[in-house]
């Protein structure tokens, strides 16, 4: 049999890159019952010995070792029959014309056989794959390479596959000067299913023998080719770069043999001109099931399919130009080609991306199909074009837009966050429709454009949508869902703390907040601040962040806020503070800080350029006298995350001018402003009244980031 697979022309048009894949694969079905067998006595099968005393195999002769014991077991006008051996590899189907002896050896007259010479009556059904572990030989030139585990046409096992990287085209000569070559590269994948149903009765006619044929070839291929080069070039070459042969398939009727073997052979090749640097794929898979049936007249079972499609990632020049690979198969029945195939496929392709219309095409393919039917007992041979078709030139239809959606798993309820698409299109490129939806429609709307940002208001799962769209209305839509989570506030007692000294009767300034992400200026609302007391008698406000409080009882005291946020979560701190008996003369009470003023988070920043801050506080003394207010400043060393390393130094006294000012960079020693100085910064006021009682406030800035 022989079939001539395929010859696929692949013009490649203004920059294009052809992408295809897939395969397909024709199971092994479990083989039917044996049908009746009738093998003639005349039908020699070679025993092992015969096959041993065989010593040369010639196209009219045949030589045994042995001429007495040979010439007992074969008489003119037998048919002798061998699976494979060392020199018959393909196995032997002949008729005998004549015998001789020559110097001791027998010396068998024979010409080619047909199958029903030696078979009246039986059945050959059978499908078989050919995998690249069934590869016997292979002969390929430099460049080229077989791939040992496929490409992946068929998965459940290797297909035969081959590599190449060859010098199409060499300007100089000079192979190690590559500038002015054209290279051709690429894959080549097959994946190949024989199906052969012979069915031999006798008949009282002639031919003797009534012969109902089933030849059929399922071919799955698919080749990727790159052309590469930067020389302005007009070529038309065509270069046979190899052969692989196949094991020989031996099936048995009842221990006759019936041997086929198939041979495959590549070349490849490129037609056209390149005008300018051109780097350029082209993909393309092909199926074709060549196959014909006889019971008294013949019928075409052929079919084909091919699939072509366009990737734009390569264009680089403009170029009409055809790269192609060729693939002849032929499938021997014993020593003679008896059916084969002859398939011409081609596209021309001219590609630009992007433009409307992208690609403009104008393909063909024919099939010739043949089968010398004598080797298989009709002496009709049957040669036909089963298939033929061309394209007139067209163009592509508008393709949808194809994208990648990233977007975040998770986002800060009424947080902005960020969300994009990125859009590719063959006929637009990336100027292409963009809106973006939520299935819940508390969301409002989202947005549009590539990169969108939104803040959500609601907690909980959504799924995002983003729709593109090009100039024609065609449209690809991606969805990722995003969860919106509340997060919990984070509550701090600035005022009163463990170490304050608290008298009863006095009034004292209490202070305190709640930091939260998900809340206007990251601040939970004070309302929604409550303070207790592990003393009942302890009156506080419904709520706040900063109040004055005066206790009416002495003694030990856990003082407890709670933060809330809109959403139900909170967060509790407290403190332990000793309430003391009024004291004669008491220390001064309602220490303010007016500025500066640390975000309640304590992570606040000074921002300043030239360290200058303002003070401004004020207290009051219970017995009506003058009180004293001083100021001091101290910090110690911060990670770049803010946590403190050290203790703090001392405190330093902070002399202010007119304007209530000092600079705390120069207190602090800082001399370098255009640097980063990561520090926590304590600034303390301390009141005292005439008798020396004093009381103190703090502040802490969990930060100082010094900028130009």
């Amino acid at each position: 049999m022989k079939h001539g697979l395929r010859n696929i022309l692949l013009v490649i048009g203004l920059g294009s890159l052809i992408a295809a894949c897939g395969g397909g694969v024709v199971p092994t079905p479990k083989p039917p019952p044996t049908p009746e067998v009738i093998i003639p006595a005349t039908t020699k099968v070679f025993t092992p010995e015969l096959q041993a005393a065989l010593e040369t195999v010639q196209a009219n002769t045949l030589t045994f070792a042995g001429a007495q014991a040979l010439g007992q077991k074969i008489a003119i006008g037998d048919v002798v029959v061998s699976a494979p051996t060392t020199f018959a590899p393909n196995g032997l189907l002949r008729k005998v014309t004549g015998m001789r002896t020559e110097n001791g050896k027998m010396i068998l007259e024979t010409q080619l056989a047909a199958l029903t010479d030696a078979i009246t009556q039986g059945k050959i059904k059978q499908t078989f794959p050919l995998l690249g572990t069934d590869i016997e030989a292979t002969n390929l030139t430099s460049g080229v390479t077989r791939l040992q585990n496929g490409t992946g046409l068929r998965p459940q096992a290797n297909s035969p596959s081959f590599s190449f990287n060859k010098v199409l085209y060499d300007k100089d000569g000079n192979s190690a000067t590559t500038a002015d070559q054209i290279v051709l590269s690429g894959l080549l994948d097959l994946a190949i299913d024989i199906d052969i149903d012979v069915d031999l009765s006798p008949q009282f006619s002639i031919p003797p023998v009534d012969v109902d044929f089933l030849a059929k070839a399922t071919f799955t291929e698919q080749s990727n080719l790159t052309l590469k080069g930067k020389e302005n070039f007009a070529l038309n070459k065509t270069l046979q770069v190899g052969e692989i042969r196949f094991k020989a398939y031996t099936f048995s009727i009842l221990g006759f043999p019936v041997v086929v073997r198939p041979i495959i052979q590549l070349s490849i090749g490129v037609r056209g001109s390149v005008d300018g640097e051109v780097d350029i794929s082209v993909s393309q898979k092909f199926v074709f099931v060549a196959g014909a049936k006889y019971d008294e007249e013949w019928s075409n079972l052929s079919e084909v399919s091919n699939t072509f499609t366009v990737d734009s990632s390569k264009l680089t020049a403009a170029l009409n130009a055809t790269a192609f690979a060729n693939v002849k198969f032929e499938l021997l029945l014993y020593e003679a080609v008896g059916f084969y195939v002859k398939p011409e496929v081609f596209v021309a392709l001219d590609a630009q991306f992007p433009r409307k219309p992208f690609w403009k095409l104008d393909a063909g393919i024919g099939v010739d199909l043949g089968i010398e039917i004598d080797k298989w007992g009709i002496e009709e041979k049957w040669e036909t074009r089963v298939f033929e078709r061309r394209f007139p030139i067209a163009q592509s239809r508008n393709q949808a837009p194809s994208a990648t959606i990233g977007v975040p798993s998770t986002a800060d309820l009424n947080r902005p966050v960020k969300f994009g698409v990125t859009p590719t299109d063959l006929e637009d490129g990336s100027a292409l429709n963009i809106t973006w939806t939520s299935n819940l429609p508390a969301d409002g709307v989202i947005g549009t454009g590539q990169v969108v940002s939104k803040a959500f208001t609601t907690t909980g799962p959504r799924t995002l949508t983003a729709r593109v769209t090009d100039s024609d209305g065609a449209s690809a839509t991606l969805s990722q869902v995003i969860n919106v989570i509340n997060t919990a506030p984070t509550s701090s007692v600035y005022e009163p703390n463990d170490a304050s000294v608290i008298y009863q009767n006095l009034t004292y300034v209490f202070t305190a907040g709640a930091r939260d992400i998900n809340e206007p200026n990251d601040q939970v609302n004070c309302n929604n601040l409550r303070w207790v007391s592990s003393v009942a008698t302890d009156v506080f406000p419904a709520g706040g962040c900063d109040f004055e409080m005066s206790f009416s009882s002495s003694g030990k005291r856990t003082l407890t806020i709670t933060a809330t946020d809109p959403q139900g979560l909170s967060d509790t701190r407290s403190v332990e503070v000793t309430v003391l008996p009024p004291a004669a003369n008491q220390s001064p009470h309602k220490l303010r800080i007016a500025s500066p003023l640390a975000t309640l988070d304590l992570q606040g920043n000074l921002g300043l350029f030239n360290g200058t801050v303002t003070f401004l506080g004020s207290a009051e003394d219970p017995e009506l006298n003058p009180v004293t207010l001083e100021w001091f400043v101290t910090s110690r060393p911060a990670d770049v995350n803010g946590n403190p390393i050290g203790a703090f130094a001392p405190d330093i006294k902070i002399t202010l001018d007119s304007k209530n000012q000092a600079n705390i960079f120069t207190l602090l020693g800082i001399q370098n402003i255009n640097t980063t100085d990561l520090r926590i910064v304590r600034i303390k006021l301390t009141a005292s009244d005439p008798e020396g009682n004093k009381s103190s406030k703090e502040l802490l800035f969990k930060y100082l980031r010094i900028q130009d």
